[in-house]
C-alpha cells in the first residue's frame, strides 16, 4: 500500500500563521535576542567576532572563477595570522578548501590502455561462454 503524500499534521489556519509569524518577527525586532543569536551561530560556524562576511556568488563562466581565485591569492599574501586566531573548526574549513584538484595529465592514455585491454578481453569472453554452452548441451 502505497504511503500518502505530505505531513500527518493538520493544517494550519491563516489566523494561527499570522501569529506565528508575528511572533518571530517581534523576536527578530529585539536586538538584545538578534545578537545571542548571531553571536551563536558565528561561534558554532568558527566565525571570529566582528568579521565582515562576503557575499558568495556563483561563478558564470571558468574565466571568473580564475580571476576570483587569483584576487583570493593576493588577499592571502597580505594575511596576517598574528591578528586574529582562527577556530579549529576554521582550520578546518581552510585545509578543506585549499587542497589541490588533482588532474592527471596521464589520464587520456590511461583511458586509451582501458579501451584496449576490454578490446581484448571481449572476444575470450565470448570464446568463454561458447565453450560453456557446449558443453552444456
Amino acid at each position: 500500500m502505497p504511503r500518502p503524500k505530505g505531513s500527518k499534521r493538520a493544517p494550519k489556519s491563516l489566523k494561527q500563521r499570522r501569529n506565528i509569524t508575528e511572533a518571530i518577527a517581534a523576536k527578530w525586532a529585539d536586538p538584545e535576542y538578534r545578537d545571542r543569536v548571531c553571536s551563536g551561530l558565528a561561534k558554532y560556524h568558527g566565525i571570529p567576532s566582528g568579521a565582515k562576511r562576503k557575499r558568495k556568488r556563483k561563478p558564470t563562466s571558468k574565466t571568473q572563477s580564475k580571476q576570483i581565485l587569483s584576487k583570493r591569492k593576493a588577499c592571502d599574501t597580505n594575511y596576517s595570522p598574528a591578528n586574529e586566531t582562527i577556530s579549529p573548526i576554521e582550520q578546518v574549513r581552510i585545509r578543506r578548501r585549499n587542497k589541490p584538484l588533482y588532474k592527471d595529465p596521464m589520464i587520456s592514455s590511461k583511458l586509451e590502455m582501458l579501451k584496449n585491454i576490454r578490446a581484448q578481453r571481449a572476444p575470450e569472453e565470448t570464446k568463454k561462454t561458447k565453450l560453456l554452452k557446449e558443453q552444456d548441451f
